[in-house]
Order: C-alpha cells, then structure tokens, then sequence
C-alpha cells in the first residue's frame, strides 16, 4: 500500500505579495517526518521549491495519477492562498501577481478548482490535503466526494476518503509566527508527530484526525484568534496517516500514566506494564516516579476543580431553575479556565438536573437536554396531549376582530405554555464543540436537544445525499450550519 507526498513550498513572490521565508521551511520539516522509518514511513515524497504555475499544475496532476484504490496520497501546500473578485481560491505561484488595480492575475496562480478536479478523478481512496494558507478553508466548498458507497473501516489505512486540514477558515488570514522558522500550524503538525503527543488514544499511530485536534489546541494556545479546520468525506478524518514518534520519551511516558489511570490509581496490571514502557524508553525509575506524581497531582486538581463546579452550578440551578444567561456565561467561564471536558459537565448537570427534575422530559425520541444545554429559555417544546387545545383556540380567536382575538390568545396562552408559539432552536459553544464528525443527524440532535432547520441539499447520485440543517448560535459569532453526507456529518 503506497504512500505518497507532493509538498510544496513557495516562499519568493513577485512585487505585491510578501515573501514568506517559512514557508521552503514548512517542507523540509514536514519531508523529514514523512521520510521518517519510525514515523511516516511514505515511500515516496517529492517536495516542489518556488514553482512556476505549469510545473506546479503537472505536479498535482501526477500525485493524483495513476493510483491504486489503496494508495495513501497527501497533498501539502504552504504559501500565499489568495481570492479572486468572485471569492473563488487560487494557490499562489512564484509568478504570481496582481493588476495596478489589486485584482489577481489568474494565469499566474493554480485554481483550487483545478485541484478539485484531480482528486475527484483518482481511483485512491485515502486522500488528504493539508494546506498552511490564508483563506485556506474556502478549499472545502463544494469540494464533492467521488464515492462508490463502499467503505472498509477495518483497512490498514484506517478510514477511507478525503481529509482537508486548513490553517484558516474560508475568510480568515493565516498568521505568520514570529520568532520561529517555521509557519505556527505546520509547527505544530509537525511537533504532534515528532514528540507523539498527537497520537491521543495512545495506540501508536496518528490519525489525520488527532493531527488536527492536537494542531488546532495548540495553535490556540498561542493564537486564539486563528482557527484551523478539518473538512472530512467519508471516513477520510481516521486515515492513519503517521506513526506516533517517540523524540520525547517523558512525554510518551506521561501520556501512558494518563491514560492508564483510573480513579487516581494505577492497578497492578497497569503498574507492570508502565515498568516495562519505561525501561524500553530509557527513562529511569526517578524520572518515572516524578512523572507520574505530576499526573496524580493534575488528576487531582482536576477532580477538585469539577467538585467546586458541580457545587457552584448546584448552586445556582436551586435558585433560577432555568439558568439566565448571565449565569450561563460565568459558568463557562468556570470550564474554559480549569480546562474542564464537556462531557464531564454534561454529566454532572445531567445529573443535577435530573435529581432536581428541573428539566422537562420530550415525550420523543430525543434524550430530555440537561441545563449545560441551554443558554436561555428558548428550546423546543415538549409534545402535549392538549396540543389540539391551540388550533381551537386559534380558530376562536379568530373568530374576533384583531386586537380582541390576540388579547383572547395571549390570555389562553399563558395558561397553556406547551402551546405558545415555537421560536428558533438555539446551540450553545458547549454542544457545537462536542459535535463531532461522523454523527449521524440524531446523534448531533441528542446533544443539541433540539432538531435544526433544514437548509437545503442536493441528491448527487442513487446512493450520496447532502443535507444542510441550521441552528440558531446562543453566543456571539454566525449561526451553525451542519453538513451531512448520507446522514453523517462531514462538516460545521
């Protein structure tokens, strides 16, 4: 099973475009990882330094070509990603340049477009692209699957399809990192695999998947204003695509103790098994011993830390019911700061709220939405067996001139709420960040509480569907637009 990489670099741009010296940096560091027996392993990897946009264009089209349903093929590009008058991406070239009045000189960039087409006529089933560009996300639309409906989840590669990771979204500038050789992204893509410390369920390989969570968090850390995404088909987010790298034994080893812990302690076949990691990593018992107290002791201020959130929110559910959402907001404000996991609070306020039942139990299919859910008051109503109660009293209202009928509405209404009138679903930052892709539509539901609004979709084939379902957001930025294939989200 081949696995082959085009990495391209260009750092020199004509007058109008600032050179970007990280960026023939980005292909050596990522060259060396991908050549790597012990990490990626790929038997071929060609790296293309400042090209002109023909040679750029052949290429791609020869990464593409030719191959076998099996082969893994990656993508890499770190540069100038630019937009036209029409917003469509173009990837930047040495010769690359713009008109006296700003506008791109097309003949002189590659269109994403002709990227697009490449892929869709490959017969390789495991396809990722990676690209550390401005604008990159705009990569992703109405990028379409070239898919036979077959899936082998149990193949060596792991998933199968096609994996986007972006250093930005489809409007957003990439930053440039200053004080370091390389772009901040490709340094962290880089780091996760080098140290293992993107390999996050521990089992030695590295899916595209947790490249990109481990990447994203730490670009956060440092730029909180840059977002990275992953746009999936498929399986294309669990394609294995590297090995974990162990450049940092203590590092490995403290991943080991984290995940093995359970409940602040360590069982004898766990003790046996960390023994045996540490003396195949070359860390000495002292080191071993010292790593492991630092984990116990951030297990326990962890545990601490959702004790005091479990009191502060069991606080304030007794006194409001219905959290406001001033209250809402300093509650996450609680989370972000100790770094709590969501479905840890989703559990806990589940809990509460149930012992409480302060929640109302929907008579469907759904699961009742613990309070941790909701940032208002505003969600879909329960189903009442005096629902047909609200058409007559529709009917009757009106029956009367205007103002007499909505006062006789409003009046009824108020002693009947389950037949008020609906008003939009809502999602909070808590329930979009625990979405995750691969669910089905009634999966994302159960954590949204509250069916979307369809927004479209198109029936491709017998066999591939896309849907669009929208949500009102509870917080400050657009609303949420969630993209299903064939009933499983592949994008948000």
């Amino acid at each position: 099973m081949p696995k082959l990489a085009l990495l391209i670099g260009v750092s020199e741009y004509t007058q109008g475009l600032n050179p970007l010296p990280a960026a023939t940096k980005d292909v050596e560091a990522v060259q060396r990882v991908l050549l790597h027996p012990e990490m990626g392993n790929f038997d071929s990897v060609q790296p293309l330094i400042n090209p002109e946009p023909l040679a750029m264009q052949e290429a791609i089209e020869n990464l593409f070509a030719n191959r076998k349903r099996d082969d893994l093929v990656l993508l890499f590009f770190s540069g100038h990603g630019i937009k036209d008058s029409s917003g469509k991406l173009y990837f930047a070239t040495r010769l690359t340049r713009k008109t006296s009045q700003g506008e791109l000189v097309k003949a002189t960039a590659v269109p994403a477009t002709f990227v697009h087409d490449i892929m869709s006529n490959s017969r390789s089933r495991h396809q990722v692209i990676i690209l550390d560009c401005c604008f990159s996300g705009a990569f992703a639309e109405n990028l379409l699957a070239k898919d036979d409906g077959s899936i082998n989840v149990n193949n060596q590669l792991g998933g199968e399809g096609r994996v986007v990771l972006t250093s930005s979204t489809s409007t957003q500038y990439s930053f440039e990192q200053k004080g370091t050789e390389l772009s901040i992204y490709t340094q962290y893509l880089v780091e996760g695999i080098e140290t293992g410390a993107a390999d996050s369920n521990s089992d030695g390989a590295i899916a595209v998947d947790e490249l990109h969570n481990y990447a994203k968090q730490r670009v956060q850390e440092t730029v909180p204003a840059m977002k990275p995404e992953i746009y999936a088909v498929k399986e294309g987010f669990k394609i294995l695509l590297v090995k974990a790298g162990i450049r940092d034994p203590q590092r490995r080893y403290q991943k080991e103790v984290e995940r093995v812990l359970t409940d602040g302690n360590i069982f004898p076949p766990d003790r046996r098994y960390l023994d045996e990691l540490s003396s195949q990593l070359g860390i000495s018992q002292v080191e071993a011993n010292y790593i492991e107290i630092a984990v116990l002791e951030a297990y326990k201020n962890y545990q601490n830390n959702l004790e005091q959130y479990k009191q502060i929110f069991l606080g304030h559910i007794q006194r409001e019911s219905s959290l406001s959402e001033i209250t809402r907001h300093k509650l996450n404000q609680f989370i972000e700061r100790w770094e709590l996991k969501y479905e840890d609070i989703l559990l806990i306020e589940n809990q509460i709220t149930q012992q409480l039942k302060v929640t109302p139990i929907a008579e469907n299919s759904y699961n009742s939405v613990p309070a941790f859910a909701k940032t208002s008051n505003i969600r879909s109503q329960p189903k009442s067996s005096n629902s047909w109660i609200g058409v007559v009293i529709i009917f009757i209202a009106l029956s009367f001139p205007l103002t007499v009928g909505w006062g006789i509405f409003r009046f009824i209404t108020s002693i009947f709420p389950e037949i008020s009138i609906q008003q939009e679903s809502e999602i909070t930052q808590a329930e979009y960040e625990a979405v995750k892709y691969g669910m089905t539509y009634e999966e994302v539901v159960k954590i949204i509480g509250s069916p979307g609004t369809e927004d479209g979709g198109s029936q491709l084939s017998s066999d591939t569907t896309f849907t669009y379902y929208k949500w009102k957001k509870g917080f400050p930025e657009p609303d949420v637009t969630m993209r299903f294939k064939n009933n499983r989200l592949i994008d948000k």
